[in-house]
């Protein structure tokens, strides 16, 4: 089992994708991930103390997403650049379940999905 090296830390998983049609030339894929953001408790910090940390990152995490919305590198508008045929259209941060975990130590934590929306334009695909 992989230990955790920082605290606060996050994992990230894939975890599910779907496709819906738009028109003769175009579809929308979904890709989505799991945020888990974890938190030490008992012994390090009071439960009291990890609630408010664990709190302030969840909202600083999903601001961030919030503002950079296309996983712009510049300014927050600017889009991630793909290849040709795919392009970024927005990014959704959707706050969720939190829970209570036992690994090396007892943990809170919180998850995060994530929501990538990206546009395929199929004919500048088959003319690629």
């Amino acid at each position: 089992m992989a230990e955790f090296s920082g605290d606060p830390c996050a994992t990230i998983t894939p975890a599910t994708n779907s496709a819906d049609y738009r028109s003769t030339s175009e579809n929308e894929r979904i890709y989505a991930f799991n945020v888990v953001l974890w938190c030490k408790r008992g012994g390090v910090r009071t439960d009291s103390q990890a609630e408010t940390i664990l709190t302030d990152l969840m909202d600083s995490v999903t601001r961030t997403f919030d503002k950079y919305y296309t996983f712009g590198l510049g300014s927050p508008g600017d889009a991630l650049a793909l290849e040709t045929g795919y392009t970024m259209m927005m990014v959704e941060a959707a706050p969720g379940e939190w829970f209570y975990a036992g690994r090396e130590m007892e943990y809170r934590a919180a998850t995060l999905t994530i929501r990538v929306h990206i546009n395929v334009d199929v004919t500048l695909i088959a003319s690629s």
